[in-house]
């Protein structure tokens, strides 16, 4: 096994650093957010989910060319990278609430049990890390292939088209929006940085390369084929293959175990992140653990049977998620991270003044857009991108303080 992992410049040793990027990517919105996309758009909402997606977490390692730069960004927008993690966090352990609730409670002790001995793998040393990975996402893998045995593809109206919620060309204005997010919120992901850093800049694009346009590509495949009874199912209505059968339980059981261990794991290694960087800040792991206790509990108690603008009210919540990830941390990426006239941004006061009033601005902007899809309003979260990219003129290139 140390022959495995501990070649810093050998084969095994890069693909379990693509195994890990993969399966810290594949969170609640690679297992989900296709489910909301397919059902509203039909099949032109996974393109636009994973074309973006993959090109910006890939291209991550191609504009930091070299580990320091990535070290820089880091330790100068330190805040903001917890931040995105513990929002991260929070995110997953509300999503583990809601899909629990589809399963019997023995079922999540189970797959509890088992995501906790592999992680107990990666507890010490980095190889151990990287094999967790692995063994994640094969067993990820392992459930996309059994999906077909219990339901064969020609069962599910996998590309069918009718009813759908309204006009596809909807779409059009929200592709913008994943284009925006998913090109610059890598840059706040800390699992990202530790990879840029841990590795040379030759092996960072090979792994960046191999672990999205291959491994994390699979996983949102997966999420593909179950996209559409998932969208049933999760809102507490039964889905009927075409020859009018229910879904069976494996099948359910499959996706659920999927999800489950995909959303831990990834809690995981953004929690060993977390401790790498802040280090003793107890005040802020006893504020993680008391949100994430009341963000597990949330799903349970606005189940589907609580529904507020045609949506479950827990949808709401998810797709509440959605505007840091489409909006909060991309326009500081935006603002900060990207130098004007070749020159770095000070991240002084009047430029976090400027971030918050554009988020204040365009945040209601992105509401109407993201919750008000069943009534074609798409477009206002396009104009509360447009206020987003004009901001940047605001933004100087030199010291600037009240």
């Amino acid at each position: 096994m140390k022959v495995f992992f501990n070649q810093k410049t050998g084969f095994f040793y890069i693909v379990g650093w693509a195994f890990y990027l993969a399966c810290s990517w594949t969170w609640c919105i690679g297992m989900f957010l296709p489910v909301f996309l397919i059902r509203d758009y039909g099949v032109q909402g996974w393109l636009v989910f994973v074309i973006p997606n993959i090109v910006g977490a890939t291209g991550m390692a191609y504009v930091l060319s070299k580990p320091d730069t990535s070290l820089e960004i880091v330790t100068k927008h330190k805040i903001a990278c917890i931040v995105f993690s513990i929002i991260t966090i929070i995110f997953q352990i509300y999503f583990i609430g809601w899909v629990s609730m589809l399963v019997p409670n023995t079922f999540i002790m189970i797959t509890g049990i088992i995501l906790l001995l592999i992680s107990v793998l990666g507890l010490t040393f980095d190889k151990n890390q990287l094999l967790s990975a692995s063994i994640v996402w094969i067993l990820s893998l392992i459930c996309f292939i059994l999906i077909f045995h219990f339901v064969p593809i020609e069962k599910i109206n996998l590309f069918k088209e009718g009813n759908l919620s309204h006009n596809t060309n909807a779409l059009l204005y929200l592709t913008p929006i994943c284009f925006f997010g998913f090109l610059l919120c890598p840059y706040l992901d800390l699992t990202f940085h530790r990879v840029i850093q841990s590795n040379t800049s030759l092996n960072s694009k090979i792994i960046f390369t191999m672990g999205f346009c291959f491994m994390f590509f699979l996983m949102v495949l997966f999420t593909f084929f179950y996209a559409r009874p998932m969208a049933n199912i999760i809102e507490g209505v039964t889905w009927f293959l075409k020859d009018q059968k229910p879904l069976p339980l494996a099948y359910i059981y499959l996706v659920v175990f999927h999800i489950l261990i995909q959303a831990g794991f990834t809690v995981i290694l953004h929690l060993r992140s977390l401790f790498q960087t802040i280090k003793r800040s107890n005040r802020t792991f006893f504020l993680l653990f008391i949100l994430s206790i009341i963000f597990f509990l949330l799903p349970i108690i606005f189940n589907t049977k609580y529904t507020f603008l045609n949506m479950t009210v827990n949808e709401i919540i998810y797709r509440s998620f959605m505007a840091f990830y489409s909006l909060i941390a991309p326009a500081y990426v935006f603002l900060f991270l990207i130098p004007k006239n070749k020159k770095n941004i000070s991240l002084n006061n009047y430029h976090l003044f400027i971030w918050v009033i554009v988020i204040l601005f365009a945040l209601p902007f992105y509401a109407v857009g993201f919750l008000g899809v069943k009534w074609n309003l798409e477009i206002c979260s396009l104009i509360g991108l447009v206020i987003v990219l004009l901001s940047r003129v605001l933004i100087r290139d030199r010291n600037v303080n009240f």
